[in-house]
């Protein structure tokens, strides 16, 4: 909390895993299903944001975030076709792509 650096690795990542691992944990509890698919549904909403936003500031250990996505994710088409490959993409693409976009904001 106190390291502004501290996400810059991606760690900002597992709050959100382990939260849909949570919900997923709800259906063996007797919740209902719109109840925990939903909570699931609004976490993924912000899945892409993060996957760019961890890349773009030096996302470590794409292995074991990879591992923890698709656990969470894996029931969405658009997971396998656009935030994991985005998620492989080399951290260096979105740091041109940070640059550029600085620049073009001036």
């Amino acid at each position: 909390m106190g390291n502004p650096r501290g996400g810059l690795e991606g760690t900002f990542l597992y709050p959100g895993f382990n939260l849909v691992k949570i919900f997923q944990g709800m259906k063996n509890l007797g919740y209902e299903k719109k109840t925990y698919e939903y909570l699931i549904d609004n976490m993924y909403s912000s899945n892409l944001k993060a996957v760019l936003l961890a890349n773009s500031e030096g996302l470590k250990n794409k292995k074991d975030v990879i591992v923890n996505m698709i656990e969470c994710y894996k029931r969405y088409p658009l997971f396998w076709l656009v935030h994991l490959p985005l998620l492989l993409l080399p951290n260096q693409i979105y740091k041109i792509m940070r640059l550029l976009y600085k620049k073009v904001k001036r």
